[in-house]
């Protein structure tokens, strides 16, 4: 059994007070300038260690086979031997626009990568970034 204490993390709600699509980069996605403002509520997700990846949540929403949380956890840990579980207490609401499933998401990258000791900053440098998993877990948005 791990000693290594559970952690707890915050993902904020956020608006996007302008979005402007600024044109298509080589690998189809297109760049965007936005501005943007974190707001209340937050979801809290708790990361600990255990064999596996198992995904469990509090609050008005099931996790599916398209959950980002749960597919960000994969991305991250491509394939190999490592585990986690992640509760997610849930109190942004569903499908507002209020981006709580991205932030969700990029929370359990940022505590997976510390839990893993993977060492992975925010560059796209990194062999599983944030960029590169956004770019695997985002399917709704497909190169022109």
């Amino acid at each position: 059994r791990s000693t290594i204490a559970p952690m707890r993390l915050h993902a904020a709600a956020k608006i996007n007070w302008t979005l402007e699509v600024l044109g298509r980069r080589d690998d189809g996605y297109h760049e965007v300038r936005t501005v943007m403002q974190t707001v209340g509520p937050w979801d809290t997700l708790q990361i600990a260690p255990r064999r596996g990846l198992e995904v469990t949540v509090e609050g008005p929403y099931e996790v599916s086979d398209d959950d980002l949380v749960a597919r960000a956890a994969s991305v991250l840990a491509q394939g190999a031997a490592r585990g986690a579980n992640i509760r997610l207490s849930k109190r942004i609401a569903v499908a507002a626009g209020l981006g709580g499933g991205s932030s969700d998401a990029a929370a359990a990258l940022r505590g997976l990568n510390e839990l893993w000791g993977l060492g992975h900053g925010d560059d796209a440098a990194a062999p599983a970034g944030p960029n590169r998993c956004e770019r695997s877990l985002d399917r709704r948005v497909l190169p022109s």
